[in-house]
């Protein structure tokens, strides 16, 4: 059982330190806080995996008062990044999908982190099996609670990356809770499920890097080229539609759009309307907005 944890760990390690890697790129790229964001929480992962894995090695590397005492520190600097990672991920969710989180909440998620790291602490003082189920019990309330959080909210996410990597998680997090259940019930198998679960967050978010990096090099490409009829294919826009809509993108008038192209403000307003149609918008800020995801 534990050299399956331990070969899950390894992997994981290469993926986190891979995401890490990513992360920092991105973060040149560009500037948003959630970017800069994003390498705190890359990092305290990256941190975690790595004191798992010397958990996992320990046993196989070390023996006698050496290892007693490598364990104690190694076990207390984990408990204090993984209590971090779970009033973080909570934050870092809300924040990311921007809802901001009440007050309650803010207290609700820093007092399970705190309760976490206590339960934890006399976990490794006391060998009892009820302490190691309480540590799964309070690991799926947070799951769950971002779980919940992403769901609820996931009409309401305007960035398309934002919402696919939502989805992605909550199908994760479906999938995890049943094992975090288990993992409170025969705590034996706990090593074993946090490898796997891990491996399996470190994955989509490596995925989500990629696909942000991609985004970010298409955003440099497209400041400095405009879009073209192809680019719209989707939508059936004409060619003389298409006119109408790089003047919208320029800031235009009605009036002023139908004295550039040299015809009236009754054509423009047909125009403006078949592609409010098309493209199932009601306004030039939601028509701005879909056009330019139609361009990702």
């Amino acid at each position: 059982m534990d050299k399956a944890a331990l070969f899950l760990s390894l992997a994981s390690l290469v993926i986190v330190s891979m995401d890490l890697s990513l992360t920092v790129v991105l973060s040149k790229r560009k500037e948003e806080s959630w970017a800069q964001w994003n390498i705190v929480l890359c990092a305290t992962l990256l941190g975690m995996a790595v004191l798992f894995t010397y958990n996992l090695l320990s046993g196989f590397l070390f023996t006698g008062v050496p290892k007693f005492v490598l364990d104690i520190v190694f076990d207390v600097i984990f408990l204090i990044d993984t209590s971090f990672i779970i009033v973080f991920m909570c934050r870092f969710v809300n924040w990311l999908i921007a809802r901001p989180m009440n007050k309650v909440e803010i207290v609700v998620t820093f007092l399970v982190g705190l309760v976490y790291l206590l339960v934890s602490a006399s976990a490794i003082i006391w060998d009892i099996v009820i302490l190691s189920q309480i540590q799964a019990l309070l690991a799926a309330m947070n799951v769950s609670y971002c779980l919940v959080v992403s769901a609820k909210s996931y009409g309401s996410i305007e960035n398309r990356l934002v919402k696919s990597v939502a989805l992605v998680f909550c199908i994760i997090s479906l999938s995890i809770l049943p094992l975090l259940v288990i993992c409170a019930i025969w705590t034996n198998l706990r090593s074993l499920i946090f490898a796997f679960v891990e491996m399996a967050y470190f994955i989509m978010y490596l995925t989500f890097m990629f696909i942000a990096l991609e985004k970010a090099e298409k955003t440099e490409v497209r400041k400095n080229s405009e879009p073209t009829l192809e680019d719209y294919s989707k939508y059936h826009i004409t060619e003389r539609e298409f006119e109408v809509i790089k003047l919208i993108r320029r800031g235009m008038t009605n009036k002023e759009i139908g004295f550039e192209l040299g015809i009236s403000v009754n054509t423009v307003n047909n125009h403006i309307a078949n592609i409010f149609q098309k493209t199932g918008v009601r306004s030039r800020i939601d028509l701005l907005n879909v056009l330019e995801e139609a361009l990702w």
